[in-house]
């Protein structure tokens, strides 16, 4: 239906997944990106599923968009980001901010950067902290319900995206610096992810049953 996206996971199984599906006019919502790399292969696969239904059909074709999850980074290395002198509360966003960047630089209308795992867990930031950083257009944000009506008691914010890449390479030279290897944070954060989602698939389909 047109108003539903069908979750694919980007992986390498997905990327195949997610062009079948857009290339029959299905919606897809790639889901459990961290890395920019899988922001690329995401964007490649919609796209090419994009042409192939438009070489066919007319009209308005399937939507797209790719969720970067956030605050995962920020909970895992806050603090030895800060005890390097790396402003904490800035990886999640940053990355987030790359990889918008890389979604906007396509110019495809019917794809959008998608902000996920946006809620804030303890006192370390205000309740819409990751909403009020990461304010862009043509983008979306799945904030909690909670994080959503914080924001409310004072919505006027200008969006604080894009940012130059200029500043997001001095930003991760300075993580680099710090001794943290992202493709190592991507890989865990990916894996934590996916044996999150096999455990909510697995408890869905034991209700269904």
């Amino acid at each position: 239906m047109p108003n539903v996206m069908i979750k694919v996971p980007a992986t390498d199984a997905g990327y195949g997944a997610m062009k079948r599906l857009m290339s029959e006019g299905v919606n897809v919502n790639a889901t459990l990106i961290f890395s920019p790399m899988q922001a690329l292969k995401s964007l490649d696969a919609m796209e090419e599923g994009l042409r192939i239904w438009r070489a066919t059909n007319e009209g308005v074709s399937a939507k797209g968009v790719l969720s970067v999850f956030v605050s995962r980074f920020d909970r895992m290395l806050d603090d030895r980001l800060e005890r390097a002198g790396v402003q904490p509360g800035r990886l999640g966003i940053v990355n987030a901010a790359r990889i918008y960047n890389m979604v906007e630089s396509r110019r495809e209308s019917a794809l959008r950067a998608l902000f996920a795992s946006t809620g804030v867990k303890g006192n370390a930031y205000e309740a819409d902290y990751y909403i009020k950083e990461l304010m862009a257009p043509h983008s979306v944000n799945t904030a909690p319900l909670a994080t959503i009506e914080a924001f409310l008691e004072h919505p006027l914010h200008a969006p604080k995206l894009p940012i130059d890449e200029e500043a997001i390479a001095t930003f991760f030279d300075s993580v680099e610096r710090a001794g943290v290897d992202m493709q190592n944070v991507y890989d865990k954060l990916m894996s934590e992810g996916l044996e999150a989602f096999k455990e909510a698939f697995a408890r869905l389909l034991l209700h269904l049953e």
